[in-house]
């Protein structure tokens, strides 16, 4: 799969196509974007072009069949690396190996492509570190970084990158994508595309690991956390079958902000069905639209991105999730 199979980036691969095509491109990218719109699989992309051992001089796009492109999408070329987060953060370690390892020249590519995933995921010690490799890069090396956000990433690493912003596909140019590629009803489609909030990645994520089922379970269960005496049992019921999916609970959570989204938009401007996801369950929002004021769904919000970030510090996850549910019913 070239730049050529890759949706909605139009603006992103333009810039790309204009830097390699003056022979401009910098020491280090910052590819931003919403999860799962396309930025490592464009930076996999990248990697395969400049390091073709076939392509002519003019061709934008990777051969895709020479030794090259062919050990990088088996990912077993030498120079190109995938740097990941381990437990939830790149750490110090793993930018000392970069440190250590990129002194030497590439092994057979023209050029090395280092792709940092996550980077705002980056702890400060290992940011501190990074950044030194980037006031000093070594020659004949590309790293590509990828992040969703950048609240959390130094002003001085953002400094010394060329961004490239990726944007969210529309609600009906994804949906017509998962029928067209992946032979979804467009039913189903179209509610995937509106969870995924544009993003082809998350949304075949939700595919595979989230079933109808399960989706209508956890949201006509919400509701329930505001009666007395039972909310209180029902939210321990609903963290602790949350806590079994510890692998896809982002996807649970970003479920939750999805039906919270659904209940203000009815409470602030009614009931717009090209914009409202949860459509199927009209009966349930609004029942739970009438209890909530606007007030309290933007602290369910909070609470929700206060559970996440807690997760993420290795907080013990039951009670965590007990905490967001007991809290989430205490707000009717």
């Amino acid at each position: 799969m070239g730049f050529a199979a890759i949706r909605g980036q139009e603006r992103a691969l333009h810039d790309l196509f204009f830097a390699w095509q003056q022979d401009r491109i910098p020491n280090a990218y910052l590819f931003t974007g919403p999860e799962g719109c396309g930025k490592r699989t464009t930076a996999l992309v990248l990697a395969r072009r400049l390091n073709c051992l076939t392509a002519q001089p003019d061709t934008w796009e990777p051969c895709e069949h020479c030794g090259a492109c062919q050990k990088i999408l088996h990912e077993t070329h030498p120079d190109v690396w995938l740097v990941e987060p381990e437990k939830q953060l790149l750490r110090i370690g793993q930018i000392r190996d970069l440190q250590r390892m990129t002194r030497f020249p590439p092994k057979e590519g023209r050029r090395r492509i280092v792709i940092l995933d996550q980077i705002e995921r980056m702890n400060q010690e290992a940011a501190n570190a990074f950044l030194k490799l980037l006031e000093e890069p070594p020659p004949n090396n590309l790293f590509i970084l990828c992040a969703s956000g950048l609240g959390q990433i130094m002003p001085t690493i953002l400094s010394r990158c060329q961004r490239v912003p990726f944007a969210p596909l529309r609600r009906e140019e994804l949906t017509h994508w998962l029928v067209q590629q992946h032979a979804l009803p467009p039913e189903q489609a179209f509610l995937l595309a509106g969870l995924a909030e544009g993003s082809p990645g998350k949304a075949l994520l939700l595919h595979a690991h989230l079933s109808d089922e399960q989706r209508r379970a956890l949201l006509t269960a919400l509701p329930t956390l505001h009666r007395v005496p039972t909310g209180a049992t029902t939210a321990l019921e609903i963290a602790e079958r949350l806590n079994k999916e510890s692998e896809h609970l982002a996807l649970y959570l970003d479920l939750l902000r999805s039906w919270l989204r659904d209940l203000l938009l009815i409470r602030e401007i009614g009931w717009d069905m090209q914009r409202l996801i949860h459509l199927d369950l009209q009966t349930h929002l609004q029942e739970h639209a009438q209890m909530l004021s606007t007030p309290a769904l933007f602290r369910a919000v909070h609470a929700i991105d206060q559970c996440e970030a807690a997760l993420r510090r290795n907080t013990a996850p039951l009670l965590t999730l007990e905490h967001l549910f007991l809290t989430l019913g205490g707000m009717g």
